[in-house]
């Protein structure tokens, strides 16, 4: 220290000089409350003027280790903020555990909960807090992934051999192209924010039909062969918003490459596209699901299946609030003889058991066994197991009961109308007689 002491800390003019500077070692940093502890640094404290500057090589955060940390406070009095940068070195969660911080969970908790992390990352921080209660904070982050792994554990999803840079501010969390794996292939990951403060995660990735199935081991997809590209979108809300829903998945995929081994209308080849889209709310919610194929289905569903409702033929159809499955629209050709095969390979549960169904189509051919019939217009109730159902067209019109158990009751049929159309032969030459016995008799 020298000067007049008058002009103490010698901002304004330089007439003196006041500085200390000294060592720390093992010293503990609560810098402000809510951020994570700096523990057991080792660091060169200097205070020069009206400034105060922090140089701490080595320390701890969780079980990490930081490296080039630095705070500096630009004024003492009036106090500013407090800037402080460094690097942190260590397990991938204990990055997450900084993210669920007391001073950042109300913009990153969320995500972060939604996570389970293991492998080694690398975090650079550069961020600014107001010691008053002016002032605003600033920061700007980047995560380097180094050959992590991340799981969803509510959706039973893992991603390994994550590759790549993650960069997050007080906005929200932004990435581009980072590498990694999951169900046995390579997937390219970007990340932004949504408005109103979401995060969205997007997936593309070429996936095999069967790795989807092993993935989602309670639908029946057995069906499907081959692999096609798939877009995958998880928006995970900030929890900040009164008007946040739950977090929701929604993929996208033209299935070109997959085959689909079903009767008409939903029946393809691997060559043929058919685009393919559904977005599901991943929480108990009064939200609907929605689902599309191509222009032959349009679904909305409750997330826990209580009611369901299916349009055939292209148009858009409205989730209803009375419990059940409603079936309808138009379909140009239907084998009901294939569909029985087809719904019994994939194991469904028993009419027994399906909830309330009402089925309401028009079929432009109906290939019943021996008897197809044109321009038909099908009504169908289920309930308790047993089917009760009208056929109307111009060569078939009647009504028919399936009961629920067919080795105890049989299937009745009441028919208003049957026209049958018997062969007419080609062969103009009249079939000749039938043999007299008579000529056959030897008197003699």
């Amino acid at each position: 220290f020298y000067g007049d002491i008058s002009a103490f800390p010698f901002e304004q003019n330089r007439t003196g000089n006041f500085e200390v500077l000294f060592d720390v070692s093992d010293v503990d940093l609560d810098y402000q409350p809510g951020w994570p502890l700096l523990k057991a640094l080792s660091a060169r404290v200097h205070f020069h003027g009206n400034q105060l500057e922090i140089a701490a090589p080595d320390g701890r955060v969780f079980d990490s280790r930081t490296r080039h940390v630095t705070a500096h406070i630009p004024s003492l009095k009036p106090v500013s903020s407090i800037a402080i940068k460094g690097h942190i070195k260590g397990p991938l969660k204990d990055t997450l555990k900084t993210l669920q911080s007391e001073a950042l969970s109300r913009r990153f908790g969320k995500f972060a909960a939604a996570l389970q992390a293991n492998g080694e990352s690398t975090l650079e921080l550069d961020f600014a807090l107001p010691l008053t209660a002016t002032g605003r904070p600033r920061l700007q982050g980047v995560l380097q992934f180094e050959n992590a792994g991340l799981v969803l554990p509510e959706w039973a999803f893992a991603m390994s051999e994550i590759n790549g840079q993650l960069g997050f501010d007080l906005d929200g969390i932004q990435a581009k192209a980072i590498e990694a794996k999951a169900m046995n292939s390579r997937v390219r990951l970007d990340v932004r924010p949504l408005a109103g403060g979401s995060t969205r995660i997007t997936a593309n990735a070429t996936l095999g039909a069967k790795d989807i199935a092993d993935q989602l081991p309670t639908l029946p997809l057995h069906f499907a062969q081959g692999e096609a590209a798939f877009r995958i979108d998880l928006d995970i809300p900030s929890g900040t918003g009164s008007n946040d829903g739950p977090a929701s998945l929604s993929v996208e995929s033209p299935l070109q490459g997959i085959a689909i081994a079903l009767p008409a209308p939903l029946g393809k080849t691997a060559l043929d596209p058919r685009a393919f889209s559904i977005r599901l709310p991943l929480a108990s919610t009064s939200q609907s699901a929605r689902l599309a194929y191509g222009d032959d289905v349009s679904a909305t569903f409750s997330p826990d299946g209580s009611r369901v409702d299916i349009m055939l033929g292209g148009a858009q159809t409205t989730r209803q609030e009375t419990p059940g499955v409603r079936i309808s629209g138009n379909v140009a050709t239907l084998d009901p003889t294939a569909w029985q095969t087809a719904i019994a390979s994939l194991g469904l549960q028993s009419d027994a058991q399906l909830p309330p169904t009402d089925v309401d189509l028009l079929i432009g051919r109906l290939d019943l066994p021996a008897y197809p019939v044109d321009e038909v217009s099908v009504t169908l109730r289920q309930r308790e197991g047993v089917w009760r159902g009208r056929l109307a067209a111009t060569q078939l019109s009647g009504e028919f009961t399936i009961p629920a158990s067919l080795s105890q009751q049989p299937v009745d049929v009441e028919l208003d109308r049957l026209l049958v159309t018997l062969p007419i032969s080609d062969d103009s030459t009249p079939p000749a007689p039938a043999p007299d016995p008579a000529t056959a008799i030897n008197p003699t």
